[in-house]
C-alpha cells in the first residue's frame, strides 16, 4: 500500500495491494477517481508553472504563474508511466 498527498494538501493518491489507484478528496473523504489494474503502482506529483493568462495579456512583466499538479502513476508490472 502507497499513499501520497498532493503539493496543496487537498487530495491524495493511495495504490493498494489489489491493483487500484485511487485518488482521495480529503476534505470530504470521498474517492474522486479509481483506476484499475495497476499492480505494484507507486504514485507521485508533479507540478509545471505556466504564466496566468492575465499576466500573459498585460505589457508589463510579472511574476504571477499558475501551477498545475499532475498526478505521475508508475506501474511497475506493466512498465508503464502515466501522467494525468
Amino acid at each position: 500500500t502507497h499513499i501520497t498527498v498532493d503539493p496543496t494538501g487537498s487530495i491524495a493518491a493511495t495504490a493498494d495491494t489489489l491493483g487500484r489507484v485511487m485518488l482521495v478528496d480529503l476534505s470530504t473523504k470521498q474517492i474522486v477517481r479509481m483506476w484499475k489494474g495497476v499492480r505494484e503502482a507507486k504514485c507521485y506529483w508533479m507540478q509545471s508553472h505556466v504564466p496566468s493568462s492575465s499576466s500573459a495579456n498585460n505589457n508589463h512583466t510579472s511574476d504571477k504563474k499558475k501551477a498545475i499538479t499532475y498526478l505521475v502513476i508508475h506501474a511497475k508490472q506493466r512498465r508503464v508511466v502515466e501522467m494525468w
